[in-house]
């Protein structure tokens, strides 16, 4: 896939709370298969973003994330074999930048299998919209809940090997 844009329905005025709670959003996109390749497209304005746990060999470069209210790319739980690479992207606004879904498992992987993360500029600086003020704030902070942070888990999966490098966070 080259050269798309692939927008959620998480308009402005949409928090994370509506997302989750009322709509039950799930993945802008869920990729399964073998040798697939995303390149020079945005991906915006949803509550997950992108769901790999079917992949074998993903190139995903010189892409766009930006405002996710919950998981941005989600490999899932470590494979026996598999390879992703992501590079050359810019990412932003996203609660959890790296997820993974799964409960612990015992898994020998392939030597070089895992995620390659790369040359990528992870901005995390402004948040995510989570929920509606509980009083008047004029400031508009609420608009901004700060990320959870770079790489987080649901349910203490065993994370696949990471390779990080040359990466801006």
């Amino acid at each position: 896939m080259t050269n798309c844009a692939l927008r959620g329905h998480s308009a402005p005025w949409l928090s994370r709370f509506t997302n989750k709670n009322r709509a039950h959003a799930g993945y802008l996109a869920v990729v399964e298969g073998r040798d697939f390749e995303i390149d020079h497209c945005e991906f915006t304005d949803h509550h997950d973003c992108l769901q790999l746990y079917g992949v074998d060999g993903m190139k995903f470069h010189h892409n766009l994330v930006d405002n996710f209210d919950d998981d941005g790319i989600e490999p899932g739980p470590k494979k026996v074999r598999g390879t992703s690479l992501i590079y050359q992207n810019v990412i932003t606004r996203c609660l959890g930048t790296f997820t993974a879904h799964g409960m612990p498992t015992v898994v020998a992987a392939e030597p070089g299998s895992g995620m390659y993360v790369f040359r990528n500029i992870v901005d995390l600086r402004r948040g995510t919209y989570k929920s509606p003020p509980q009083a008047a704030d004029p400031s508009g902070a609420y608009l901004d809940h700060p990320s959870i942070g770079v790489l987080t888990d649901h349910g203490s999966p065993t994370q696949p090997p990471y390779y990080v490098y040359q990466n801006t966070f």
